[in-house]
């Protein structure tokens, strides 16, 4: 049932005006509103809801991901624009953090990738930009 609807993505944030140039100027995703609680952007058809938090904690995984054609143009354009990548010493990355896997899919062998993105608040990762 749920497949027919929209599925909203949430992240925490703590300084909304840092956020919002980070999202918009940065990432280059639309900005939608913003109210005392959230900031809310747009990425496709994807509504992306920063809801306003005290404190973030960061977490050690994937928080938003994205489906692209060309992963080394994308990437080089985000690194061009101050986005520092993760690296991790148990992957097999190449210089810009791009992480391949095989994987069987139903027309042969598609080549999965991905990339870490630092998320705007005043805990960044060392070395993050945004």
């Amino acid at each position: 049932m749920l497949t027919a609807y929209p599925l909203n993505g949430f992240l925490r944030i703590t300084d909304p005006e840092r956020a919002r140039h980070f999202y918009q100027q940065v990432l280059g995703l639309t900005f939608d509103y913003e109210n005392p609680y959230v900031s809310v952007f747009r990425s496709g058809d994807t509504t992306i809801i920063a809801q306003r938090v005290k404190e973030v904690v960061p977490i050690a995984s994937t928080v938003l991901g994205w489906e692209v054609k060309d992963i080394e143009k994308v990437g080089a354009f985000l690194r061009d624009r101050g986005v520092v990548f993760e690296k991790y010493p148990h992957m097999d990355q190449d210089a810009l953090g791009i992480w391949r896997v095989l994987r069987a899919g139903s027309h042969g062998l598609r080549i999965r990738t991905a990339t870490s993105l630092p998320y705007p608040s005043t805990s960044l990762p060392t070395g993050a930009r945004g």
